[in-house]
């Protein structure tokens, strides 16, 4: 192999060529790499019994960890692969159940055997087989077991009096997926004190506050999306020891987690900003009076 590394995408290219029946001989005449190269990458590909629509689910860095990743040799891969397949139905299980994640998950797999797959590889596997069921997944909400939240992605406005400026504002969207009761309000902008203040507004007005409150992923709470485990600011951390309930993210690349809370944001647009665009307000708390 050449001492030079190929890219996860040269390498995911490799892979597709051979999924589309290519030989050895015209990958090398397509893509330029060695033989050796070609043969290596594919016999790892090949311990891994992954299908290719598998390999093009997973991100870079995950299929470099399950392709370049250490082969562990207390247990053929094949047979950690079988044997965490079989418990990946569980997992799903598991994973539905309030405030438990896939870290948690991990750590009850590993603590069994220190030598089987990485969190990494772990949740590659997990995510591949959710990506398979989620085609007949149905989700049950339960009444005041969560709220989700997110703001409007096509701004509000009202005309400064004193100048004539139009001042642009976010729009607010929570939505209780039970009932499909919604709130929505108009904020200057989605940093942390109007984010807070929404926050705040949202459960005075319930009379209360759910187990859990998902959100996409705003800059004003989560300091690093992910596809598997968002870290949060310090912010979301201090909202849910001051509620007791508990902050989740949308996961990266996964429309059908705020599925709902979008669509409600749709009939905002239908029932609020349509009704109201040819209406002047002068103030936010007008505008306000009129959402309501």
């Amino acid at each position: 192999m050449s001492n030079q590394p190929k890219s996860m995408r040269q390498i995911r290219h490799i892979l597709q060529l051979q999924a589309q029946g290519a030989s050895i001989r015209q990958t090398v005449k397509r893509t330029g790499y060695s033989r050796n190269t070609i043969r290596d990458y594919l016999g790892r590909w090949a311990s891994l019994g992954l299908a290719i629509e598998t390999i093009n689910h997973l991100d870079y860095e995950a299929l470099g960890s399950l392709l370049l990743g250490e082969q562990k040799a207390a247990i053929p891969r094949t047979e950690r692969q079988r044997q965490l397949v079989e418990k990946l139905p569980h997992f799903t299980k598991e994973l539905k159940r309030l405030g438990v994640t896939r870290q948690l998950l991990w750590q009850e797999y590993r603590a069994k055997d220190p030598e089987d797959f990485g969190y990494t590889q772990f949740c590659a596997h997990l995510g591949a087989h959710l990506h398979r069921s989620d085609a007949v997944m149905h989700f049950e909400h339960k009444a005041g077991e969560e709220m989700m939240i997110d703001f409007a992605g096509k701004t509000s406005f009202y005309v400064d009096p004193d100048t004539g400026e139009c001042m642009d504002c976010q729009v607010f969207v929570a939505v209780l997926p039970c009932s499909g009761y919604c709130y929505v309000k108009a904020v200057p902008t989605q940093r942390i004190g109007d984010f807070v203040h929404c926050i705040a507004n949202r459960f005075s007005w319930l009379g209360g506050v759910p187990r859990s409150v998902t959100c996409d992923n705003l800059r004003s709470g989560v300091k690093c999306p992910d596809r598997y485990e968002p870290k949060f600011t310090d912010l979301k951390e201090q909202l849910s020891v001051h509620y007791g309930c508990t902050f989740m993210a949308t996961l990266v690349a996964r429309p059908r987690d705020k599925a709902l809370v979008e669509r409600h944001v749709q009939i905002v647009y239908q029932r609020v900003y349509a009704p109201l665009q040819d209406v002047t307000y002068t103030s936010l708390r007008g505008l306000n009076e009129a959402i309501k």
